[in-house]
């Protein structure tokens, strides 16, 4: 494999995805008792962890992108890949310990290894949703370094699907 240049498209494409994705779970109250009583809606509830899945998918394909464009590597998963991306200085270390909860967050949604903890779910999205900013500013810094800004599809639209 062959290190190339960035896909700034396809990269903006995936931002502005978790951005819009993210905006959708930062409409949820901020407040515990209220954020706890609107998870017990299961439809709000499965509602939120399913947003929290796909904003965690589009940073590890993000990811995955990174590393074989600017690596040329090819991550066995999605945490190697935060830690490809960290141990090449591409990502603090400290945002590689925010990287790796996330992934194994996602992991445990998809392939159904425990069930979901209701309070985890809470603590993430009372206490985590700024991750995602943060993931979106280090990745357009990155993108930035070999050739310009990431292009984006436009301000986000609530309606628009990936």
């Amino acid at each position: 494999m062959t290190a190339g240049r960035v896909d700034t498209g396809a990269v903006g494409g995936r931002l502005d995805y978790l951005h819009r994705q993210a905006e959708l779970l930062r409409q949820l109250p901020t407040d515990q008792g209220k954020l706890a009583e609107k998870l017990r809606d299961p439809f709000v509830y499965n509602g939120a962890v399913h947003l929290l899945q796909t904003c965690i998918e589009a940073l590890i394909d993000i990811a995955y992108h990174l590393c074989a464009r600017l690596h040329a590597t090819a991550p066995e998963n999605g945490v190697q890949a935060f830690e490809i991306l960290a141990s090449h200085g591409d990502l603090p270390q400290d945002f590689l310990r925010r990287a790796i909860p996330m992934v194994r967050f996602r992991n445990l949604v998809v392939h159904g290894y425990l069930p979901t903890d209701p309070a985890a779910v809470q603590r993430i999205i009372s206490g985590h949703l700024e991750d995602f900013a943060v993931a979106e500013r280090l990745i357009r810094a990155i993108v930035a370094r070999p050739g310009g800004e990431v292009r984006s599809e436009g301000p986000p639209q609530p309606g628009k699907g990936d």
